[in-house]
């Protein structure tokens, strides 16, 4: 079975973007700035000045820097730590190595999720099918009009995405800050039982708040310990607290003009998920990996799928097998 492809001009980004933009002022307490991402239920946001000028990107990936150094400098009491099985998502959406690829990332789009683990029939963990392997597939298919396949062929074996229900909750944002993992999976033996999101970490921050003012306590009532004082001193060292400290002044930017092959390159070769557009030194849109996505499944003309290559829904585990209340 083949995807035909429309001919048509050059999609350029200002045709994609999102003009309607959630921003952050450089002034904004970490905290408040993590709260708004959560609420908003976005992973970043352009940072503006007063006059509208385009400063930088707060996104997850800055919070978990502070939440990493923090922790780094003050220490955490391990038997407070929450563990995996306490804060991951039960409920997964899962493919099969033999659903249709195009179905696939029709399921990401549609369910708003950037990845889903790839399970066997019996529920054993194979890999994961990423919103990044989304984009290479679709482009091409776009651009070549290359025949379907399944999953199974693109799926990405890499287990250093995988944690168990004892992982901390430190660990795993360690994880996610070295890494440009987005979701980990949490195994029991061979299958997963559950998966764990960047945003699941920032939720469970007041988590880490606790732990950090737990360890302050602590050094308060111990003031003659000299490895506490040591520490005590160290507060000096601690990070600013406000969004212009820890923003992303570097990140990847393009114009109104970036055509759609050179967004998904960028996208392709990054850990970006999305890409402030810019006029002169003025933001006007964003464009993310979804808008790519669906940009490119545009292009291409879908043909139908036969009943046994839907995709469907799976939760993992049903909720009375989980061991989390």
């Amino acid at each position: 079975m083949f995807r035909r492809v429309q001919q048509q001009e050059p999609i350029l980004s200002s045709s994609i973007m999102t003009r309607r933009l959630i921003t952050e002022r450089p002034e904004t307490d970490v905290a408040q700035a993590i709260h708004n991402l959560l609420h908003h239920g976005i992973s970043g946001m352009p940072v503006i000045d007063g006059i509208g000028k385009y400063l930088g990107v707060f996104s997850e990936k800055c919070c978990l820097r502070v939440l990493q150094r923090v922790s780094h400098l003050l220490g955490s009491p391990e038997d407070r730590e929450p563990v995996a099985g306490q804060f991951m998502q039960g409920d997964v959406i899962a493919l099969t190595p033999e659903h249709d690829v195009y179905d696939a990332i029709r399921i990401l789009l549609s369910q708003n999720i950037s990845g889903a683990p790839v399970v066997a029939r019996n529920k054993e963990f194979l890999g994961i099918f990423s919103e990044k392997t989304s984009m290479s597939v679709l482009i091409n298919g776009a651009m070549y009009g290359l025949p379907t396949t399944t999953v199974g062929h693109f799926l990405n074996a890499d287990r250093g995405r995988l944690i168990d229900e004892q992982t901390t909750l430190l660990e795993v944002a360690r994880i996610f800050y070295e890494t440009p993992y987005r979701r980990l999976a949490v195994m029991r033996g061979n299958r997963v039982v559950g998966q764990i999101s960047r945003r699941d970490v920032l939720r469970s921050s007041r988590i880490l708040q606790a732990i950090l003012q737990h360890q302050l306590a602590t050094i308060e009532a111990k003031p003659d310990d000299d490895e506490l004082h040591d520490v005590i001193r160290g507060h000096s060292e601690l990070p600013s607290t406000s969004v212009s400290a820890v923003m992303d002044q570097h990140a990847k930017t393009v114009n109104e003009e970036t055509d759609l092959l050179s967004i998904a390159g960028i996208f392709l070769s990054t850990p970006y998920r999305r890409l402030p557009v810019l006029r002169g030194d003025k933001i006007v849109g964003q464009i993310s990996r979804r808008d790519v996505l669906r940009a490119a499944m545009q292009m291409v003309e879908p043909e139908e799928v036969s009943a046994s290559q839907v995709l469907y829904l799976s939760a993992i585990r049903s909720r009375e097998e989980s061991s989390v209340v």
